[in-house]
C-alpha cells in the first residue's frame, strides 16, 4: 500500500492543536518525521505476516487477565516507510504492530504499536534470548517474575505467576504501561511461552524486509 500526503511541513495537525505546552511528541522517530519532516510525503506499508494465538487455559492470574486469556487473537506486522517526495533517501522505517481478538468469529483490533527500524533486530534477539532463558531465569523461584521489551509504543516479554508462565503483548503509551501491573491493561494480548519462538522468527522477516528496503529494493 502506497500513499502520496502533501502539506507544508511544520504545519497544524488536522486537530489544529500545534506547540502546545504540555503535549508529548510521539516516542518514535518515524513518527516525528512523518509530522515534522515529511512533506510532500510518500508513504508506503508491507505487510509481514501474522501470528496466530491460540486461548490459553490459566488458573492463577486475575480475573481480568484470565477473562483476556482465553479468547483467541492474532498478532500482525507490516513495516512502513516514509519519504519525501523526489528524496527517496531521505526516509524513515518502523515496524507496525497490531494486537487482534476474536469475538463471534471475527478479529477486532485491539491496539497497534510502532517500533523504529533500528530496533527492530533487538527486539527480535530479546525475544530469541527470552526463548532461550525461560527456565534458567525461573528457575530460583519467587512468585512474581518478568521478562520483557519496551521501545517506541510497542512490549513484549513473559511473565510467571505461582508457576504459570504466559507471553504477552501490548502496545501503547510506555511508561504508563510499565507502571501499571500487567494484568490491569486491557488491550494486553497473551499466548503461550511455547508461540515465542514463532514471534521471534515473524520479527526475523520483519528484519528483513527492513534491510531490503535499506537498501533500495
Amino acid at each position: 500500500m502506497l500513499a502520496l500526503l502533501f502539506g507544508a511541513a511544520g504545519s497544524a495537525p488536522a486537530n489544529g492543536i500545534q506547540g502546545i505546552q504540555g503535549v508529548a511528541e510521539p516516542p518514535t522517530s518515524f513518527e516525528r518525521f512523518v509530522l515534522h519532516d515529511c512533506s510532500p510525503c510518500v508513504r508506503e506499508v508491507h505487510t509481514v505476516g501474522v501470528l496466530p494465538v491460540q486461548p490459553l487455559k490459566v488458573t492463577v492470574f486475575p480475573r481480568m487477565a484470565a477473562v483476556q486469556m482465553i479468547r483467541a487473537g492474532q498478532i500482525s506486522f507490516e513495516v512502513l516507510r516514509a519519504y519525501q517526495l523526489g528524496r527517496a533517501a531521505r526516509q524513515r522505517l518502523a515496524l507496525r504492530v497490531t494486537l487482534w481478538v476474536a469475538n463471534a468469529g471475527e478479529m477486532f483490533r485491539m491496539a497497534t504499536g510502532l517500533l523504529d527500524g533500528d530496533d527492530v533486530r533487538f527486539l527480535g534477539d530479546t525475544i530469541a534470548e527470552i526463548s532461550r532463558t525461560i527456565p534458567i531465569a525461573l528457575a530460583p523461584g519467587g512468585e512474581s517474575v518478568e521478562m520483557g521489551f519496551s521501545s517506541g509504543s510497542l512490549r513484549m516479554g513473559v511473565v510467571h505467576l505461582r508457576g504459570e508462565t504466559v507471553g504477552y503483548a501490548q502496545a501503547g503509551d510506555i511508561p504508563t504501561l510499565i507502571l501499571r501491573d500487567l494484568w490491569e491493561v486491557p488491550s494486553t494480548l497473551y499466548f503461550s511461552p511455547d508461540q515465542l519462538p514463532a514471534l521471534a522468527d515473524m520479527i526475523g522477516q520483519g528484519e528483513t524486509k527492513l534491510w531490503t528496503l535499506r537498501r533500495g529494493n
